[in-house]
């Protein structure tokens, strides 16, 4: 595992920190030709990790920029950290691009993203720092094949999630999670599960829960707003919005701005 940053400015240790991990599919599906989804998710990933480590100066994002925490992982067959967890004004100039491989490891991932979340308390803990609410932003384009519904991977991870995100209880939720369907995984074909035709989305959907799923559509004003909704959640979560109001608030502001992000989880 790569090394996490193990210190905090001390003009930032009296500031609630804000933990965003990024957990992204590199499954070799996102490299089906034409147009592979993997350009888009490179290509979006690196624009958001440019906004949050040098947010535009009179936006809000740059006033509440030092209280966030990004760390940056990906998955295929097995899970590896792209970025350790770094405060956002660390986040390297350039990234490594991601290259597809392999199977789609979704359950293996969901873990391991919640166990280095977990890292990441424990050091705030340690320093003694504030925290709000931890998100894990997921990119994914397809079916998860490490699980299917009803074995005992699938039921472990489904009960760690519900557990964590709050659908067993509202008022002991650890972490959010949010998931971004890549464009051709918006419209995979169906996938064969214990004989029901079931979609990548409606398995991730099964999983994390309805309102957790978004759409990436691939024309470029969607994701120039694809982009803008994940500045606009850190900006209205690091405002101490409930964290379900400050999804909706994000997506609303995108929807105003007719781009065309749409939320497949609400009714």
């Amino acid at each position: 595992m790569l090394a996490d940053d193990d210190e905090i400015a001390p003009a930032k240790t009296g500031l609630k920190r804000y933990p965003f991990l990024f957990l992204v599919d590199i499954s070799g599906s996102t490299g089906d030709q034409p147009d592979p989804d993997i350009h888009h998710i490179n290509t979006s990933l690196a624009n958001i990790m440019d906004l949050l480590r040098k947010p535009t100066p009179s936006s809000e994002l740059a006033k509440q920029i030092d209280k966030v925490d990004v760390c940056i992982v990906s998955y295929s067959d097995d899970v590896h950290d792209v970025m350790p967890w770094k405060e956002a004004e660390k986040i390297p100039a350039s990234l490594p691009l991601l290259v597809p491989m392999g199977g789609t490891s979704t359950a293996k991932a969901f873990e391991y993203a919640l166990n280095r979340i977990a890292d990441r308390l424990t050091f705030y803990n340690t320093k003694k720092l504030g925290f709000g609410m931890p998100h894990i932003i997921h990119f994914t384009d397809g079916a998860i094949n490490d699980a299917k519904p009803g074995d005992a991977k699938w039921n472990a991870i489904k009960s760690r999630l519900s557990q964590v995100d709050g659908r067993t209880n509202s008022e002991k939720r650890i972490a959010t999670m949010i998931n971004f369907i890549s464009p051709k995984g918006c419209s995979k074909d169906f996938v064969e599960v214990d004989g029901r035709k079931m979609s990548g989305i409606e398995l991730l959907s099964e999983l994390t829960g309805a309102q957790s799923i978004y759409e990436m559509g691939k024309e470029q004003t969607t994701f120039e707003g694809f982009v803008k909704l994940i500045t606009v959640l850190i900006t209205k979560i690091t405002h101490n919005f409930r964290t379900q109001d400050a999804v909706d608030e994000a997506a609303k502001a995108i929807k105003d701005g007719k781009t065309k992000l749409r939320n497949v989880g609400k009714g």
